[in-house]
């Protein structure tokens, strides 16, 4: 409720809209527990289920937007939308490129508190993206002589090698290395990170999954946009992003993997489309996503085949017409 009050609203109007914006929230279960036991990532989530219910003028969202699942996320953005065409003006704060590129009309870079760039949002972006790959490459060290590992610094990895990814591996839910994956199934990457150096303290492990066939950027995601943060980091530290369901199109897919200072301005170490994602499956299916679905005819549901291959007639709901 103090967001609310906050926001300007009554204490009685602050408190009519608490459970709108839990389920907004996906928080009704952590209703009648104390804000201060909720992790930053369920802070945020609460803040902008308050927001969802009003109507500002100017509404400011700092990195909000990269909490929660996609689809919270998704609600997030359609909210946004929903308020900009209202009226309401949106300034938002966020390291999500893709995200200012694709919702924002216009765009300003600030660094050590002055103004870089100014500019169309997708300009601003593309700037601030080339200026963070060259100031990464020139804080890259040289490669060691006779150095024949799989990556190569300044070429496919960069980074002052302060923090290092040592080890990447797709598993299945269960932990076990895998060299495919089903779409639709649960799966694992794990990041193992030696540190280098003293007092790192929060860095940012960051994993984007990009198709090879036409390098299109899938997702991204990052231990900062799910509100964790990983502490003082010493010696050996794994790290696991935990996928729920894989809904990826069968296909040859790569993996970018990086890891950074907690405001994101030193790359430690960044691995480019270093290591490899296979998702099992029939070829040839369109788009990036393969959801799991069911089709219908009037009452009738037909389960479509899973991955792992046809169904038996006890499992699949059957139909006069599709048979």
């Amino acid at each position: 409720m103090t967001a609310a009050l906050v926001a300007g609203l009554r204490r009685r109007d602050a408190r009519a809209i608490v459970p709108a914006a839990l389920a907004f929230a996906e928080l009704e279960e952590a209703a009648d527990a104390p804000v201060r036991t909720y992790s930053e990532g369920m802070k945020l989530r609460l803040a902008f289920g308050v927001v969802a219910r009003l109507e500002p003028e100017v509404l400011l969202l700092d990195e909000v937007i990269a909490v929660g699942d996609l689809a919270f996320q998704s609600r997030c953005l359609a909210r946004v939308r929903e308020l900009r065409e209202r009226g309401t003006a949106v300034l938002l704060a966020s390291h999500d490129l893709g995200l200012l590129a694709a919702e924002c009309d216009g765009a300003v870079w600030l660094q050590d508190g002055e103004v870089c760039a100014a500019g169309p949002a997708r300009e601003v972006a593309a700037r601030y993206e080339e200026s963070a790959r060259q100031r990464a490459l020139a804080a890259t060290p040289p490669p060691a002589p006779g150095d024949e590992g799989p990556l190569r610094l300044r070429s496919d990895r960069v980074g002052t090698q302060g923090l290092t990814v040592e080890h990447v591996a797709v598993q299945d839910a269960d932990g076990r290395a895998v060299a495919e994956v089903l779409p639709g199934a649960p799966a694992r990457i794990l990041v193992k990170l030696a540190a280098h150096r003293s007092a790192l303290v929060d860095p940012i492990v960051a994993v984007a999954v990009h198709r090879i066939a036409d390098g299109v950027l899938c997702w991204e995601v990052s231990t900062h946009g799910a509100g964790l943060r990983l502490g003082p980091i010493a010696g050996l530290t794994a790290v696991v992003l935990e996928l729920e369901r894989v809904d990826l199109a069968p296909g040859e897919y790569v993996l970018d993997v990086g890891v950074y200072s907690a405001d994101w301005q030193e790359v430690y170490d960044f691995h480019w489309h270093a290591h490899a994602l296979r998702v099992a499956g029939a070829r040839g299916a369109k788009g990036v996503v393969q959801p799991q679905v069911r089709w219908s005819i009037g009452s009738e549901r037909v389960q479509m085949p899973s991955p792992q291959g046809p169904q038996t007639a006890s499992q699949t709901a059957r139909h006069p017409l599709v048979d």
